[in-house]
């Protein structure tokens, strides 16, 4: 009787509205009901033939859809409506957690990483956040090769980096600059690769063999530019997933289809987790250096970063890294040392979207003055880079992303200024 009043207090649309929502509701709560008492098959045809009336029903909805073929060993068919799940409502911690553990059982373990990673940024509770450190020490466990491929199309109004100015006053006259080192617009293909075998040793140790490359290509061919890494040693894992790694490394840089830089040298990384949230790396590097046409820059190199990746909640990733970097040439004034840091986060917002947002800066200065110019040179960089991408629009496990950059140099060497603006398209499986 009730009901009735109100269905006539409403007005028709507004009655058939509330009455649909009522059946919904009741087709939900047996569609529950079934996945609770084991009838998988029964849950899963209910859930399907109802039609959500609001964002809470078409979770629930999709909820049920997913545990039912969960618990009917099909993995994959669930990840359709996990996917969705994250998607609609990336601050749920309990769709996240569901969807990385489907994506450990297909064998998806860089992904179903990255979804461990932001979930440990809600307040779990203590056997949770065991619970997600099993799982990431058995995708540990089982990864022997790991491998990575990236491309994208990227226009740029200063591809060379190159300054505005065409003339630079010197002491003994005004000299027009080369317009090889002056600012030009450019697009090009950047394609990038890794690969790395990480064989047992023992059971805490690790052999470590990993290549990676990468290359700029444009249609003049003078701006094209490659490089190749080669890294060997082992990695040594202790609780809670740190893990130390040491090897031997090899180098070489190409530019316009010619060689023009190999190196030889050693390196050490740290990585930990000091807090479940928290991810902590650092690297130090030191190679030795040969220039094929300047030799005045051969010389040793050391550099040491950092990077921490704090998960603030299930949304928002946040980053932030540290470098410092001393080249010690055989000239002086090419001998330098340059420092830097970023910071930066990802938001994932409500219905799919993702959008992250990068701020670095940078300084440099070398150690004696330019023979040239009479000074000794410094700079400061700046750059602040946005992407943006849809978890819904993936194809074959890869999303599109749309990368927007501006980037900044200032020097007191005239030919050492530059701006450059930067578009690229590429895609990514890190969603």
């Amino acid at each position: 009787m009730r009901l009735n009043r109100v269905l006539r207090a409403t007005g028709p649309a507004a009655a058939f509205a509330l009455a649909a929502s009522i059946a919904c509701a009741g087709g939900l709560d047996e569609a529950q009901r079934l996945l609770d008492t084991g009838n998988l098959a029964a849950a899963h045809r209910a859930a399907s033939a109802i039609s959500p009336a609001t964002r809470d029903e078409a979770l629930q909805r999709q909820w049920i859809l997913a545990r039912s073929l969960l618990r009917q060993n099909a993995p994959r068919a669930a990840l359709v409506h996990l996917e969705r799940l994250v998607s609609d409502a990336p601050q749920v911690v309990r769709f996240r957690l569901e969807l990385a553990r489907t994506l450990v059982l297909i064998a998806d373990d860089d992904r179903a990483r990255l979804h461990f990673d932001r979930a440990l940024g809600a307040p779990l509770a203590p056997q949770e956040v065991a619970a997600v450190r099993h799982y990431l020490s058995v995708i540990d466990g089982r990864r022997t090769w790991s491998a990575g491929l990236s491309f994208q199309i990227a226009p740029e109004s200063n591809a060379v980096r190159g300054t505005s100015d065409t003339t630079v006053d010197l002491p003994f006259g005004v000299v027009p600059i080369p317009e090889s080192s002056q600012a030009r617009p450019g697009t090009g293909a950047e394609v990038s690769a890794n690969a790395a075998w990480l064989p047992h040793v023992a059971p805490s140790l690790r052999a470590r063999l990993a290549v990676s490359a990468s290359a700029r290509v444009f249609s003049d061919s003078a701006l094209n530019s490659q490089s190749l890494r080669l890294e060997g040693g082992g990695i040594l894992t202790r609780d809670r997933g740190t893990q130390f790694g040491l090897g031997l490394s090899a180098q070489a840089q190409f530019a316009g289809g010619a060689r023009v830089m190999d190196g030889r040298g050693i390196y050490a990384t740290w990585s930990g987790r000091p807090a479940p949230a928290m991810q902590l790396s650092g690297r130090l590097e030191m190679d030795d250096l040969r220039f094929a046409n300047v030799p005045g820059r051969n010389g040793q190199r050391r550099a040491i970063s950092g990077q921490l990746i704090y998960a603030w909640s299930p949304q928002l990733l946040l980053r932030g890294s540290l470098h410092l970097i001393h080249h010690r040439a055989a000239q002086e004034f090419h001998s330098r040392i340059d420092y830097g840091a970023s910071f930066g986060g990802q938001y994932a917002f409500e219905g799919g979207l993702v959008g992250s947002m990068t701020l670095s800066l940078g300084a440099g200065q070398a150690d004696g003055r330019s023979p040239l110019f009479g000074v000794v040179q410094s700079d400061t960089r700046a750059a602040l880079t946005g992407q943006i991408m849809h978890r819904d629009l993936s194809v074959m496990g890869f999303a599109p992303v749309l990368e927007l950059g501006l980037e900044q140099q200032r020097s007191n060497i005239p030919t050492a200024r530059y701006d450059n603006a930067r578009m690229s398209l590429g895609v990514t499986r890190q969603f």
